[in-house]
């Protein structure tokens, strides 16, 4: 079951993303790094009311990219405890089959998970391709991340005005 805490847990799934020190050097767009975008939101909720289910996000350290087959427990932590996901398009076109399927396991297991419309997929792509059957937030930018980052924070309600956003 998901439970408030001072950091929301963050599985990033991309193929730059093999590691906790890749993935907070991501840079999802080409010019922010992930950990930047994660700090400026966690600086701009200090200055917001308190009243919000995360204080910031943190990169989940149990699966990355390139990694095995989610094993039973790493199955129930996925769909118990990591509320958030980063979903990047080229783990589709991945030239390492094997580790996008793996990618694609572990999020089916996140997406699985208790509190199905509170959990968030942010799709990153700039390209217009589609994720494939599955109900996410589009970022076309490092602005457009940055938003659905901190409407995450803040809880459902914003999450819904980041889907009008969205066209959904």
């Amino acid at each position: 079951m998901l439970t408030m805490a001072d950091e929301c847990r963050l599985l990033v799934l991309a193929p730059f993303a093999s590691d906790i020190k890749k993935a907070e050097a991501y840079q999802p767009f080409g010019k922010k790094r992930l950990i930047d975008i994660i700090n400026e939101v966690a600086i701009e909720m200090r200055g917001r009311r308190r009243r919000r289910r995360y204080d910031r996000h943190e990169v989940f350290g149990g699966f990355f990219f390139g990694s095995a087959f989610p094993d039973p427990e790493l199955q129930d932590e996925l769909r118990d405890e990591v509320p958030t996901s980063l979903l990047d398009c080229r783990v589709y076109y991945s030239g390492e089959p094997q580790a996008a399927e793996a990618a694609l396991s572990a999020l089916a297991d996140f997406v699985d998970g208790p509190g199905g419309s509170d959990k968030l997929i942010v799709f990153i792509c700039t390209h217009g391709c589609q994720a494939r059957r599955l109900d996410v937030l589009r970022a076309r930018s490092d602005d457009m991340l940055h938003a659905h980052l901190s409407s995450d924070l803040r809880g459902s309600n914003f999450k819904r005005i980041g889907r009008l956003m969205d066209g959904g």
